[in-house]
């Protein structure tokens, strides 16, 4: 006898899986949430404004409720609510994306990630929150990352989040890690020693215009996969010191921009696995980094790459 426990799974927010296609039932009013609740018990609140049946099977497992504020009708308190744990749809790309209103999500460990293989742009362009505890995300199946945690409007400004814990992540099987920390503004500390990255291939983008870190420790990074490192650690204006101590670039293709606008910059430590033998794309990976020192180090020096400046890294053992 097998007995198995049902599994509410919610629709993705796509249909067909299709991204941009057209946004389904309560994700039309993204801009208009303000926060999110999940609860293991259906219970009909009686003043909301819509409802949604927002499982997989379409069979009423899970539904949505779009409350009015009482504060604003224009915005919306939502609760999504299943009898049990509300598993993630395998696509769970940009559920919570889009959303720039959404200050806080109530019960996120009922939420169960187990089935996830793709969370790109799952919190993009999530400005207003502020506090964020993943530490129960199962991501053993997840292979996409990218556009993870892009905290900016399109148009200038950044995210309030303080603090992004992300040490408790399997990233065993995730190939695509590209845009993940973009514009996290309020950031200081940026902990990626637990990262498995022995499959990743794209790192294109990878830290952006995070402001307020001042150290970057990647020692701990396999990049044997990468193909493309370009704009990777770009616009990080009170960036000092970067550690790429176990970086081995032998598949690197692409890093032009890599380093672009850290005006801060002073030192870079790559080790022996540094080759820039198939670099074919190198066009101002230094550009601004008006602070890295140009004595006693080992000149980046590739004759057939399109290298417009000059730049320096320090080898590390």
């Amino acid at each position: 006898i097998t007995i198995e426990e049902q599994r509410n799974i919610m629709e993705a927010r796509y249909a067909n899986h299709v991204y941009n296609s057209y946004d389904r039932d309560f994700w039309s009013y993204s801009q208009s949430i303000k926060s999110i609740t999940f609860e293991t018990k259906i219970e009909e609140p009686s003043n909301y404004a819509y409802k949604f049946d927002v499982s997989e099977e379409k069979n009423n497992s899970i539904i949505a409720y779009l409350l009015e504020r009482s504060d604003n009708p224009e915005y919306f308190d939502l609760y999504i609510m299943t009898n049990g744990y509300i598993y993630a749809n395998p696509d769970s790309s940009y559920m919570f994306g889009f959303m720039t209103l959404l200050s806080e999500i109530n019960n996120l460990e009922y939420l169960k990630t187990t089935f996830s293989n793709n969370m790109q742009g799952l919190f993009y362009r999530g400005l207003s929150l502020k506090e964020l505890d993943l530490s129960h995300f199962d991501t053993s199946n997840v292979t996409d990352m990218s556009n993870m945690f892009v905290l900016n409007n399109g148009s200038g400004g950044h995210g309030l989040l303080k603090t992004i814990d992300v040490s408790s992540f399997d990233t065993s099987k995730v190939t695509d890690i590209s845009n993940m920390f973009v514009d996290c503004g309020e950031i200081e500390e940026l902990d990626l020693s637990t990262f498995d990255t022995s499959n990743v291939t794209n790192m294109r983008y990878l830290i952006v215009g995070c402001s307020k870190l001042t150290n970057l420790d990647l020692s701990s990074f396999d990049t044997s996969k990468v193909t493309d490192m370009s704009s990777m650690l770009s616009y990080n204006k009170k960036l000092i010191s970067v550690d790429l101590s176990s970086f081995d670039t032998s598949n690197v293709t692409g890093m032009g921009h890599m380093f672009r606008e850290n005006v801060n910059l002073e030192h870079i430590y790559v080790g022996n696995k540094w080759n820039v033998d198939n670099v074919d794309e190198s066009y101002d990976m230094f550009y601004s980094c008006s602070k890295l020192p140009h004595f006693d180090q080992t000149k980046l020096d590739k004759t057939n790459a399109n290298t417009s400046d000059t730049g320096y890294l320090t080898l590390k053992s």
